[in-house]
């Protein structure tokens, strides 16, 4: 079960108090948040290279959506059935989103 956070003590520039989140602290969970950045200049080097805009879309919402250290942590939480469903899920939507932006496009 997950525990609420006290931010208010990080932003302050207090000393980070080692909040148990299934065995992470805030300085990990803030990590993994920001980690997902390096896909903006990634994508802006592939439309520089003329990569297509859909596909590149497709990329982004590929890999913010379902990582795999995200859908590893899924399969821990859920049924493997529904983390099957819901990878499946996201990958059609960004193929989909994908599509749709280069139609619109050109």
């Amino acid at each position: 079960m997950l525990r609420m956070i006290e931010f208010t003590s990080v932003f302050k520039g207090e000393k980070e108090s080692q909040v148990d989140l299934n065995g992470s602290t805030l300085k990990d969970l803030l990590n993994n948040l920001f980690s997902n950045m390096t896909i903006i200049p990634i994508s802006s080097a592939l439309v520089g290279k003329d990569m297509g805009l859909g596909t590149v879309l497709a990329l982004i919402i590929g890999e913010a959506a379902a990582s795999i250290p995200e859908l590893i942590i899924l399969s821990s939480m859920f049924k493997k059935r529904l983390v099957f469903a819901f990878a499946l899920n996201v990958f059609l939507v960004a193929i989909v989103a994908g599509f749709l932006i280069e139609w619109l496009a050109y």
